[in-house]
């Protein structure tokens, strides 16, 4: 099973990091691209960065000369021998 995931605004109490840091430490693997630039945030994310590596999650760190402000989203999983994948896109539009 994987989980993989864009963060950009991240919350001091975070539900979704919380669940990403126990699949992470259950032997899952865990991918996430963290903005370190998120406006009002950027504290938040780098605190959250370092507890997610720190549980086994890849960190990508957003891409230069960009920032990322998309809400992505894909989980693969086995479900009766047979690979799965739940996926989400979302925007502010």
């Amino acid at each position: 099973m994987s989980i993989k995931i864009t963060l950009y605004r991240v919350a001091r109490n975070s539900k979704v990091i919380d669940a990403l840091i126990r699949a992470a430490e259950n032997g899952k693997e865990v991918i996430t691209v963290v903005e370190l630039r998120a406006r009002f945030d950027e504290e938040n994310n780098i605190d959250w960065s370092k507890r997610l590596q720190e549980a086994g999650a890849s960190l990508i760190y957003g891409i230069e000369d960009y920032k990322v402000h998309s809400k992505l989203l894909l989980i693969t999983m086995k479900k009766k021998r047979r690979r799965a994948r739940f996926h989400y896109a979302g925007w502010n539009g």
